[in-house]
């Protein structure tokens, strides 16, 4: 758990090298991958937009750009991580030849989050198989693949942590209130 979430053991263990460096290098570190998340970001909105050059992007994006991504710097938040390998999936979908690569960016980002899983609904609505399909075997390889490290029953009991955790969520508990109160 980490500030009171429960990473995937994948994402735990992917990040686990950044735990034996001293806090204010993570954050740098940190920082720079948000910024390289973002420049990527802004090149598939600019090649979906049509835009030709970063010219083309509005002034007034950047100020608000970088007030959103500030905060992904100074916290360490994976929304933007969660976003771009969300946005890079639906984007990629939609070319008939990369829908199996196009599935590995969002199968990674439900596998950090579960949230961009609500995405497979369209999946599902529009009867994309195939990428339904390879999300769901991505998502079988990043659950075991920690086993290579931890041992499978080590990583049985990540795995089965993680789904305690997630079937205990009610807003109640996360928001202090009842759902839909004021």
């Amino acid at each position: 758990a980490m500030g009171g979430y429960y990473y995937s053991p994948l994402f735990a263990w992917l990040g686990s090298p950044l735990g034996r460096l001293p806090w204010h290098i993570v954050r740098m570190l940190w920082a720079f991958l948000n910024l390289g998340l973002f420049v990527v970001l802004l090149r598939e909105v600019r090649k979906c937009a049509g835009l030709h050059s970063w010219k083309d992007i509005p002034f007034l994006w950047w100020p608000i750009a970088g007030i959103l991504v500030s905060g992904q710097f100074q916290t360490g938040q994976v929304s933007l991580l969660i976003s771009v390998l969300t946005f890079l999936s639906l984007v990629w979908s939609t070319r008939e030849e990369r829908e199996i690569p196009a599935a590995l960016p969002l199968a990674l980002a439900i596998d950090i989050k579960i949230y961009p899983a609500f995405f497979l609904l369209y999946f599902l609505l529009t009867q994309r198989w195939k990428f339904l399909l390879s999300v769901a075997g991505f998502l079988v390889v990043f659950a075991l693949a920690p086993a290579i490290v931890v041992g499978w029953t080590r990583n049985l009991d990540l795995l089965s942590l993680q789904g305690e955790v997630l079937s205990s969520v009610s807003l109640r508990e996360d928001f202090g209130r009842e759902p839909y109160q004021s």
